[in-house]
């Protein structure tokens, strides 16, 4: 999002939406984006307060400029805040209710988050460790997740393009002119045999598209036929 115009900072914020030659009043800038929440220094919306790590933001607030100010600690989630504003707009972003501190090892934690002091949480792997630092590459997946999503019916469509050379100018480009697709699924397909019956599901086993619009075709038996 580039602006036209960008106004002086001030509390209360009044954005508006130049269209066609009229000026309409944006009531809830969240809402024109369709998000949860709506960054007034990069001027980008987005879901979640935890996605969007703002430059010119506070890391404490999380609001759009830098605070500064008389520390200030919250007898709720125990973090410390730069001055009376900087307190306030971590009750409006609701960080209060997600994020926490322990009073004993000082650790930060997020709601509903467990915490036991000296034991931490890996939030890409998923696991628990004690000794810094932890390393791991990428998070676990869900083993009785990917068992049921296996269980499901699959189709399973293979395909090849043949292609003439048509010369464009300089340079010789390839028109695809044939496309031989195979289709099977999972209620079948034997994979002992190596053969199909009849499906109602996939349809045949061999479909052939001809012509400079044999990938349109194509793609239409995949995403109107298939899908």
């Amino acid at each position: 999002m580039t602006p036209d115009f960008i106004g002086e900072p001030g509390y209360k914020k009044l954005f508006i939406e130049l269209f066609k030659g009229h000026y309409n009043t944006i009531t809830s800038i969240t809402g024109y984006f369709n998000t949860s929440y709506f960054c007034e220094s990069c001027l980008v919306g987005f879901k979640g307060i935890n996605l969007h790590k703002c430059k010119n933001g506070c890391n404490q607030c999380h609001g759009p400029l830098v605070c500064f100010g008389k520390l200030i600690r919250c007898q709720h989630c125990g973090r410390d805040f730069n001055g009376y504003d900087c307190f306030l707009n971590h009750k409006q972003n609701k960080i209060c209710e997600r994020t926490t501190r322990c009073t004993q090892c000082l650790v930060e934690y997020r709601e509903p988050q467990q915490h036991t002091c000296g034991i931490y949480h890996c939030i890409i792997c998923k696991e628990e460790y004690t000794v810094s630092p932890h390393y791991c590459c990428i998070s676990k997946l869900d083993l009785d997740k990917l068992k049921k999503e296996d269980e499901e019916n699959k189709i399973i469509c293979c395909f090849d393009i043949e292609c003439m050379l048509e010369q464009d100018g300089e340079f010789q480009i390839h028109k695809p002119v044939l496309l031989i697709a195979q289709t099977v699924c999972k209620k079948c397909f034997n994979f002992q045999t190596w053969s199909k019956v009849d499906c109602v599901i996939c349809g045949s086993l061999t479909s052939i598209f001809k012509g400079e619009d044999c990938v349109t075709n194509f793609g239409d038996f995949l995403y109107k036929q298939l899908a």
